[in-house]
């Protein structure tokens, strides 16, 4: 599990939207692009350690750039070896300026050159792996090569939690991020909770990104926000919790930007043993997968809000089939990645 980051509830790379990252844009992206294409460092040193090293197999991350892929593919086609690519990221699919949101022909030149590198690299890869589902099947679909899925690892234990204790308030726990809008998702599960039982409260655990989001939290009936706590207390809430949420807020210039997105943070929860419920778009990676797999109750849509929580929170014989799952899931996709192994055999 990779180590964690300062907000409490991440242990790795979590969930970004591409829209407004700090001084890049189409322009600024082409002419990177240019710089490389230049080529002055690929001179003979470069080509001499390549054939010193005698690299059997080449591996690629699939980024938002041409010169490493058309690299890749030149020395997979000059030394006859397999180019085995990564990515975490749907750049390829992104035909809109995700740099500044707004029209831009540049981003459309850029975009085109992108997809070109992607394609030119089809015919070396022998095989390329992604951290979810919905990645790998698109890849699959658009490029043909084969594909496969390899999650980030959790070392969490798995503690079951799914039986309710009798004459005891829930304890409702979100640990991550609060970006994004996620506050205002979090906020409308605050308020279900309370329409259901007004002793029901969302615990939030996160350093807020300003002071408006903090107050906010502060000011909503059936929200606690707790501020950052150290990792070691995230494991510790995550098993002395009733329920564990995540959510994203549901618009649609997020939705957009996320789409492919898997936060490190669903693997920790799926595979503590408390039973997990999301709030989010339908058409995310995220949800996506919690849904083919059964492990975590899903809500996709306001109207689902409440039912869907009350369901979680006193069906006893639900939350012990969604931990069943959760535990499978966690055997099938969070325990070990030995995916890359089978290239070299």
């Amino acid at each position: 599990m990779k180590s964690p980051s300062p907000e409490s509830g991440q242990t790795g790379t979590e969930v970004t939207a591409y829209t407004g990252l700090t001084g890049k844009t189409p322009a600024k992206m082409l002419m990177r692009e240019l710089v490389w294409l230049l080529g002055h460092w690929k001179n003979r040193r470069f080509w001499k350690w390549i054939e010193e090293f005698r690299p059997e197999m080449l591996c690629l991350f699939l980024a938002n750039n041409t010169f490493l892929i058309r690299l890749a593919v030149r020395i997979s086609r000059k030394y006859r070896i397999p180019l085995v690519v990564y990515s975490t990221e749907g750049y390829c699919f992104m035909d809109y300026n995700y740099f500044t949101n707004r029209p831009s022909a540049a981003y459309k030149l850029y975009y085109a050159w992108l997809r070109a590198s992607y394609r030119k690299a089809v015919p070396y890869v022998a095989e390329g792996f992604f951290n979810c589902t919905l990645l790998r099947d698109r890849y699959e679909e658009e490029f043909g090569y084969p594909c496969s899925c390899i999650m980030n690892g959790s070392e969490i234990d798995f503690i079951n939690r799914c039986f309710l204790e009798e004459d005891k308030v829930p304890v409702i726990s979100y640990l991550g991020n609060l970006g994004l809008g996620r506050h205002k998702a979090l906020m409308e599960i605050a308020q279900a909770l309370q329409q259901i039982d007004k002793r029901l409260q969302l615990d939030i655990y996160g350093a807020a990104p300003n002071d408006t989001v903090k107050e906010e939290l502060e000011n909503c009936a059936g929200a606690r926000f707790q501020g950052f706590v150290s990792y070691e207390e995230v494991i510790r809430i995550i098993h002395e919790s009733s329920l564990l949420v995540h959510a994203e807020w549901n618009e649609e210039k997020t939705n957009r930007d996320l789409k492919y997105a898997f936060s490190t943070k669903i693997g920790d929860s799926i595979c503590s043993g408390t039973p997990f419920l999301i709030y989010a778009d339908k058409g995310l990676a995220e949800t996506v997968f919690l849904k083919e797999n059964d492990c975590a109750f899903v809500v996709e849509k306001k109207d689902m809000l409440k039912s869907v929580l009350q369901q979680a929170l006193t069906d006893e014989k639900e939350r012990r089939r969604i931990t069943e799952n959760a535990k499978i899931t966690k055997e099938k996709f969070f325990t070990g990645n030995d995916g890359f192994m089978k290239v070299f055999l």
